[in-house]
């Protein structure tokens, strides 16, 4: 599933968690916190990341210790 997400410009959990060195559990924390941008696919039911996103989270993300923050609705 990998190749074909990266020929259609899409990264899954597991490589954004490796560019970032974290865990995908992480990932999906940062994900689920509103944090980090993601797209479900509607037919794997897997979330896909927009490498330029992912590349605009890392240059703003400070990297802590412990669960993401809920998002403030």
């Amino acid at each position: 599933m990998s190749a074909i997400m990266e020929t259609m410009g899409k990264l899954t959990t597991s490589e954004a968690a490796n560019r970032l060195g974290v865990s995908r559990r992480r990932i999906n924390a940062l994900i689920n916190a509103g944090q980090l941008p993601a797209r479900k696919n509607a037919i794997t039911r897997s979330w896909e990341i927009d490498p330029d996103e992912l590349a605009a989270f890392m240059a703003n993300w400070e990297r802590q210790v412990g669960r993401p923050r809920e998002r403030d609705y």
